[in-house]
């Protein structure tokens, strides 16, 4: 009994202090987009086109992406957002005829904020890449009021705040099935004791357990010298009902 509770207890700790997930590297696959993407500028005639050139120089859109990787991104992604705003700003001839600017490189700007942007991030950078986000956003619109706003700078703009910030990543663990009596946490496989093919995914939280939760382990805990099972697995299952209901909130 007291093997099967350190066990659920090992489970439950991971959610006071998540363990970091995997996740793609992405700041050199950025890096050498945002320097592929510059030669490609010509051929963003249409949005089609565009889009096309985004995916052959960066290929698919990072699932989730490491500690620093999103900020990153927005340095770069800020640097090209100027100059294509700058590039398509209307320009007035000798004598006061207005030439049209070039949108190439903001159609190229779209596409990328679309097609490249994380979609999940390390929980601090999540937290972090909001008023980043916003910020570089804003100056992007400053730039933008600069240059005339024409229709291609509000699309450009108009598609940053339809992304938006990265959501972070959900921490996972795997653990094995336990029988009554030797239940172990394990990151895959099975050990003594559990059932062929007995492996399952547990979702780990990405708060804090409260403090309610954190007593009632306490509380299990010394239910285990009288074996009071039934009041170990009511305090353990209302701790776990909580964990799974605040991952609900992080698809």
């Amino acid at each position: 009994m007291k093997a099967m509770f350190l066990s659920v207890l090992t489970l439950v700790g991971a959610s006071l202090i998540p363990g970091a997930a995997s996740a793609q590297n992405c700041a050199v696959h950025f890096a050498a987009g945002f320097a592929r993407i510059s030669g490609s500028v010509a051929k963003a005639t249409t949005q089609v086109a565009a889009d096309q050139e985004v995916d052959s120089a960066f290929g698919p859109r990072p699932q989730q992406c490491e500690a620093g990787a999103y900020a990153a991104f927005l340095e770069q992604y800020e640097t090209f957002g100027r100059v294509a705003i700058r590039a398509g700003q209307p320009r007035k001839g000798p004598k006061g005829a207005v030439t049209a600017g070039n949108d190439n490189q903001m159609r190229l700007g779209v596409s990328i904020i679309r097609k490249v942007s994380p979609l999940r991030v390390p929980l601090a950078d999540s937290k972090a890449g909001v008023s980043l986000f916003k910020q570089i956003r804003s100056n992007l619109n400053a730039v933008a009021d600069d240059a005339g706003n024409t229709p291609m700078m509000v699309t450009l703009l108009d598609a940053m705040t339809a992304v938006g910030s990265p959501g972070p990543i959900e921490e996972t663990v795997s653990v094995a099935q336990s029988n009554h009596t030797t239940g172990s946490v394990s990151s895959g496989g099975t050990g003594s004791g559990h059932a062929a093919g007995g492996v399952q995914q547990i979702r780990v939280p990405l708060v804090p357990l409260p403090s309610w939760a954190v007593i009632k382990l306490y509380e299990a805990r010394d239910l285990c010298k009288p074996q009071d099972i039934a009041g170990i697995q009511l305090r353990l299952q209302d701790v776990i009902n909580w964990m799974e209901s605040n991952t609900q909130t992080a698809p």
